[in-house]
């Protein structure tokens, strides 16, 4: 449904998502303003854990417009992406659109499916309503609550728990006694820098994952992980062409013998020792995204034993210690809960929440942006995650910037319905539990193809032998895909 011109659409945050939505609907000349409460843009980026930086490497983690400086390193830091995003936000043109300071409290939808916004200014707390014609959510995958894990008995604990999120220099580690909760990248990331100022840290892990170097043997994993061949050891995506499936069932007796060849490179080069090795498949990684690219400071860590890695859970804390579920008592000064953020959506009045009907492994959507049963509705990002969420979040922006500017239509309610049926299907047969929703693993070409196509574009640049194999054995690197919004609305307007 196309919103009329003096309807100005709201979209919310300033991170990596919403100011590629920003740029796309500019690009289509509809009025936006993005709200953010913080007084720059880069959302968890500009207020982070001490040294956080990205997981993936800087070329997959780039808009398609603009690259990463040569001078940054494989792994831009915390400071060097919010660098990159303002260089993107001067290109784009998009400075003027951007409100800092501008908190949004509650979204409440009108009887004519627009949108009441109750935004606080954070400097004076004054708050005021304003109406927009619809709301884009691009506050990424996690509300501003972090999830801490309740402990038993945490009370009678006369030290610091903090959430990983909240510390922001080494002083607070610096000689201290430091558990670290949590297996995933705030967790090795808190523990590289809790060793780095003191000789007693521990990391309790329920799970232990993969974490994946850059190559192996020489050669370079991002193909081999985030191309679409991978995905011919994988069950087929559900919109996967039939001549792609029938590829993938010629490839299943490989399988088994292609994961263990490759988990077992991995524990050779990387030198892990029998007490760190994980304990789920690399398949899992494929599916989750949930393997962090190896820090070479984490891995030497666990073989120079700087550290303790107890595969098991908390019983109850106790004064100065934590008693694990395997009977040891770990004494502690600090203890840091690198558990990740509740995924929820506090600014929304119960009926809407009610109508996006959340379920247990996360929000299913259509296209994983519209939400059915609510008009004027979008999420950007905030429920989609790829190896490479720039990208995705640019994708994603040019389909909805077509689809609010009138050039796109959706389909009726009930095949908006089967879609996301077979979408759930889908991942709940094939994905672990937790928020599967919104993960695509190494699906995630096929998800950004179905999006392409839908642009009247071919997702294969080119033509020829190598442009299949790129197709095929490389990634969607963003860089490739430069003009695409261009491209996207040209051939929008052909087809008007």
């Amino acid at each position: 449904m196309a919103i009329q011109e003096s309807d100005r659409v709201a979209i919310i945050g300033a991170g990596v998502s919403g100011l590629a939505t920003c740029h796309a609907l500019h690009q289509k000349g509809v009025e936006c303003v993005v709200l953010e409460e913080k007084t720059r843009a880069g959302g968890l980026w500009v207020d982070n854990y001490y040294n956080a930086h990205v997981q993936t490497p800087k070329f997959l983690y780039e808009y398609p417009e603009l690259r990463f400086p040569e001078d940054v390193g494989g792994f831009p830091t915390m400071t060097q992406v919010t660098d990159y995003l303002d260089e993107f936000i001067d290109q784009s043109g998009i400075r003027g659109q951007l409100r800092f300071g501008a908190s949004v409290q509650t979204a409440r939808q009108l009887a004519d499916s627009r949108w009441e916004l109750e935004i606080e200014d954070v400097k004076t707390g004054q708050k005021a309503l304003e109406e927009y014609g619809y709301l884009v959510v691009c506050s990424g995958m996690f509300s501003r609550i972090p999830h801490r894990a309740e402990m038993k008995r945490q009370k009678e604990f006369a030290g610091e728990i903090l959430h990983s999120s909240e510390y922001r220099s080494l002083e607070i580690f610096s000689g201290k006694k430091v558990v670290v909760v949590g297996s995933g990248k705030s967790g090795i990331d808190t523990v590289v820098s809790a060793c780095s100022v003191s000789d007693n840290v521990v990391q309790i892990a329920r799970t232990r994952m993969w974490t994946v170097p850059e190559s192996l043997f020489g050669i370079p994993l991002a193909p081999l992980f985030f191309g679409r061949a991978v995905s011919l050891v994988l069950p087929p995506y559900y919109r996967t062409p039939t001549y792609a499936k029938w590829i993938h069932w010629f490839f299943i007796p490989f399988k088994w013998l292609t994961f263990k060849l490759m988990e077992a490179g991995m524990l050779v080069q990387s030198r892990i020792p029998f007490r760190a090795w994980p304990d789920v498949s690399l398949q899992h990684v494929l599916f989750t995204v949930g393997a962090t690219v190896t820090d070479r400071k984490y891995m030497s860590a666990i073989r120079k034993r700087r550290f303790d890695l107890e595969h098991t859970t908390i019983e109850y804390v106790t004064a100065n210690s934590v008693v694990l579920a395997n009977g040891r008592t770990v004494e502690a000064d600090v203890i840091v809960l690198a558990t990740g953020w509740k995924y929820d959506f506090p600014i929304f009045e119960k009926d809407t929440v009610e109508r996006l009907r959340p379920e247990q492994d996360g929000l299913y959507m259509y296209k994983n942006m519209i939400p059915v049963n609510v008009e004027r509705l979008a999420f950007i990002g905030s429920n989609t995650s790829t190896y490479t969420n720039p990208f995705t979040a640019s994708v994603q922006s040019i389909w909805l910037a077509q689809l609010i500017a009138g050039d796109r239509t959706l389909p009726s309610l009930s095949d908006m319905e089967d879609e996301v049926s077979r979408m759930k299907e889908f991942k709940r047969k094939y994905y672990p539990g937790g928020n599967r929703a919104t993960v695509f693993g190494a699906h995630g070409n096929f998800y950004h193809d179905d999006l392409i196509r839908e642009m009247g574009i071919r997702p294969r640049r080119g033509k020829g032998i190598r442009s299949w194999f790129s197709y095929w054995f490389k990634p969607n690197y963003p860089r490739t895909w430069k003009g695409i919004m261009e491209e996207a609305h040209k051939n929008r307007a052909l087809s008007a």
